[in-house]
């Protein structure tokens, strides 16, 4: 992530004079950091609040905002942390950057933002100062963000519910051993979500595990030397664990597909009455064959 680029250039734009010139260092900017191509893309954010709630849009929040709408980048992504109070005009121009198409927006909640930082036990201060990781992570001043550290595939979870805790395809036994005959959706969701649940355990102890062994193959000296938690504890942010936050998350993919299947089983088997579950299962492991219609 860049940060939140319109506080971290104010200063700057504060000491200049020549406000045409900022602009189109702006300009130059975003054309630069597009020109790089980043897989993940290249993320900053503009907005938010401080620690007050009060907004933080500036006149770089707006240069900024119209240098990206007017390069219109398909690789940089431009994350618009919202508030009840933003400008109606700055609003206004980030509408437009997607009526016309060719940009990537992102726009945030930024109270929840705050508040699920607030939750993870992060200050509210340096919550509400959080910068946008990777695709939507927040990260927060001081904090270490470990995001994708491990992934989970909620579409499995149910796979291996529906198998009595098997693997469809392996048939080893991946969750739990219940008998895949549940009397009610709300069964088999309770037994799904168990799932689910072991899926994270598993996950978070792998990279608990992974993560013991960060002095020997993640120091940091140079980023930790960003960090004043990092200075203040004489420690490197990673290898020592010297950030004031440090957060590691799971991913769990699939969600989307996870929601239309569950609400396929809901209506054909236990609304409709169509199927029962069982031959339900049978005819996904028989991979649709002779029931194409269905």
């Amino acid at each position: 992530t860049m940060g939140r680029l319109d506080q971290l250039a104010l200063p700057f734009y504060e000491k200049e004079q020549d406000v045409e010139y900022v602009k189109e260092l702006t300009h130059l900017y975003m054309l630069e950091i597009d020109a790089i191509k980043a897989s993940a893309n290249l993320p900053f954010a503009i907005a938010g609040t401080d620690g007050d709630g009060k907004s933080q849009v500036n006149a770089m929040s707006y240069i900024l905002l119209d240098a990206y709408a007017a390069t219109k980048l398909p690789n940089t992504k431009l994350h618009i942390l919202c508030n009840p109070d933003m400008p109606r005009d700055f609003l206004t121009t980030c509408m437009q950057c997607v009526k016309s198409g060719g940009n990537s927006l992102v726009f945030i909640n930024n109270q929840l933002m705050v508040d699920g930082l607030v939750k993870l036990g992060v200050n509210r201060q340096d919550a509400a100062g959080y910068a946008i990781v990777g695709c939507y992570e927040a990260s927060a001043q001081e904090e270490v963000p470990c995001s994708c550290a491990s992934r989970m595939s909620l579409p499995k979870a149910l796979e291996v519910t529906l198998h009595g805790g098997k693997d469809g395809m392996s048939e080893l036994m991946l969750g739990h051993a219940v008998p895949a005959d549940f009397d009610s959706f709300e069964a088999l969701y309770q037994a799904f979500l168990a799932n689910v649940k072991l899926f994270a355990d598993q996950s978070m102890e792998m990279t608990d595990y992974y993560e013991k062994h960060y002095p020997m193959v993640h120091a940091s000296p140079f980023f930790s030397a960003c960090l004043s938690s990092c200075v203040e504890n004489g420690g490197d942010a990673y290898a020592d664990y010297a950030a004031r936050y440090n957060n590691t998350s799971v991913n769990a993919i699939g969600l989307g597909t996870v929601v239309d299947s569950l609400y396929a089983i809901r209506k054909l088997v236990y609304e409709d009455h169509r199927l029962s579950l069982q031959e339900l299962v049978q005819i996904l492991d028989n991979n649709w064959e002779g029931q194409e219609v269905l």
